[in-house]
C-alpha cells in the first residue's frame, strides 16, 4: 500500500512538471514572438528615420540650390551656393 501511494505521488509529480515544461515552452513561444516583433518594429523605425533624414537631406541640398533670378533667368543659372550653419537646436541659414 506504502509503495502504491509512492508511486501516485511520482506519477502526479511527473505529470506537474511535464504541464510546467509546456507553460515555459508556451510562455518561451510568447516571448520569442513579442522579440521577434519588438526587432521587426525597431527596423521600421529606423527605416523611416532614414528616410526622413533623405529627405531633409534633399531639403536643404534643394534650399541650397534654389534660383533667386527671374524666371527666364533661372535656366542659364549657377546655382547660388551659399554656406549653411545650423546652431544649436535651431537650423538657420547664414548668408554670407
Amino acid at each position: 500500500m506504502e509503495l502504491q501511494n509512492l508511486l501516485s505521488i511520482i506519477d502526479n509529480l511527473n505529470k506537474q512538471i511535464e504541464r510546467y515544461d509546456e507553460r515555459l515552452k508556451q510562455r518561451d513561444e510568447k516571448v520569442d514572438t513579442i522579440y521577434r516583433e519588438w526587432r521587426t518594429a525597431q527596423a521600421e523605425a529606423q527605416n523611416w528615420m532614414r528616410k526622413y533624414y533623405e529627405l531633409e537631406l534633399a531639403l536643404k541640398d534643394a534650399e541650397h540650390n534654389r534660383c533667386d533670378r527671374p524666371d527666364s533667368e533661372c535656366s542659364r543659372r549657377t546655382p547660388p551656393r551659399r554656406p549653411i550653419t545650423i546652431n544649436n537646436q535651431n537650423k538657420e541659414e547664414s548668408y554670407e
